[in-house]
């Protein structure tokens, strides 16, 4: 007979810490990994099997499991620093994603120590992985809102210097046309003078055009809000618009008939469209291509209204839309962050006002801008107003 008290107390006490490792690793979304070198056998714990989402099927299982599941673009740091910890140079440390077998990507943070035989051997890879997903989500849209706050300052002093110049540059204008006026109707009608004199007139006409796409922008220039069917106001400029691309370019217009009313200035309306059309056919060249046109309406919530272009959150409802897309090359990543800056132009010749117009426009009448473009696809501007 064998006395077994003290066994059955040191079996119920090591089960009782079992339990409360469980739990603390539930809790802290971790789990622990002991990587036998000699035989290759990873032993994983409960929490890191259900954070991997695979089922355990023996009590060790093969490190070619665990590398299937390391997102793609990852695999080659997580080895590099496994290796890395194997000889001893550094730990291993790191975060990187994982992709379980329904798909679903996390974020883990992933740490692991060489232990040693008496002979100085590397014998066991020890080490935990953390769930971290909330936390990058978090990290993430802190960034985006930083992101957020940065634009919305740029915007501020953009416009603040842009109404600034444009005003300062109006009263020149004033001046300008007004003497031009007077200077005509001192200058006999037979005189060669008076072209000259006509000629200022138009150059200053043009530069009044300028100032008011400055103000637009920073959302100081008249506005005369009305009701606006957008449809009819596309047809409206369809002649114009056909004149002003080149040959090569054709134009398909998709109109919704029955697309909600907005309310907006019908002039501001026809600066988008021209806008954005004369954008289109910028990026197609004197190659030509295709540019669709089309209005519409659908019912947007938060998400879909977000953009990084604007200074405030539109609110979710019902919008009526202005897209106009084309088949030219497309933007990259620099040319999209810079899109709606005042005088900023890939064309050699570009006055880059067309689009920061458009965009104060929008911010006017508290509407959202969409941008999609992919280099070699083409580019699609969505223009999105309350619809009434």
């Amino acid at each position: 007979m064998v006395d077994r008290s003290d066994r059955e107390a040191y079996e119920a006490a090591l089960g009782d810490v079992r339990s409360r490792l469980r739990k603390a690793e539930r809790v802290a979304r971790m789990g622990f990994l002991d990587w036998n070198l000699k035989t290759g056998e990873v032993f994983l714990s409960d929490q890191v099997y259900k954070l991997f989402g695979i089922e355990r099927q023996a009590l060790h299982t093969r490190p070619e499991l665990i590398s299937r599941i390391i997102h793609p673009d990852e695999r080659e740091a997580v080895q590099t620093s496994l290796d890395n910890a194997v000889k001893g140079i550094a730990p291993h440390d790191l975060d990187h994603r994982i992709i379980r077998p329904d798909g679903e990507v996390l974020w883990v943070h992933a740490q692991a120590e060489m232990v040693r035989d008496a002979d100085g051997n590397p014998q066991t890879l020890l080490g935990t992985v953390i769930d971290i997903t909330t936390r990058k989500e978090a990290e993430e849209r802190r960034r985006e809102l930083e992101v957020r706050i940065q634009r919305a300052k740029k915007l501020e002093y953009l416009g603040a210097l842009t109404s600034g110049i444009a005003h300062q540059f109006n009263n020149l204008l004033v001046g300008i046309l007004g003497s031009a006026s007077l200077a005509i109707e001192e200058v006999p009608v037979d005189s060669p003078a008076r072209k000259t004199i006509r000629t200022i007139e138009e150059a200053a006409d043009r530069a009044a055009d300028l100032v008011s796409m400055l103000l637009a922008y920073a959302g100081k220039g008249r506005f005369h809000v009305e009701s606006v069917d957008l449809a009819a106001t596309v047809r409206e400029t369809a002649e114009l618009l056909e004149s002003a691309v080149s040959n090569r370019t054709i134009l398909n217009f998709d109109l919704d008939e029955s697309v909600p009313p907005v309310e907006a200035d019908p002039a501001h309306v026809r600066r988008i469209i021209a806008s954005l059309v004369a954008n289109a056919s910028d990026a197609l060249g004197e190659d030509g291509g295709t540019i669709s046109i089309a209005t519409g309406s659908r019912t947007c919530g938060p998400e879909e209204l977000e953009a990084p272009y604007l200074d405030y959150e539109p609110s979710a409802g019902l919008y009526s839309f202005i897209e106009v897309s084309d088949n030219g090359e497309g933007m990259d990543a620099e040319t999209r962050e810079r899109l709606f800056d005042p005088f900023f132009s890939t064309r050699f010749a570009g006055r880059g006002l067309g689009l920061a117009a458009v965009l104060g426009i929008v911010r006017r009448h508290k509407g959202a801008i969409k941008v999609c473009s992919e280099q070699g696809v083409g580019t699609r501007l969505t223009v999105l107003l309350p619809a009434i």
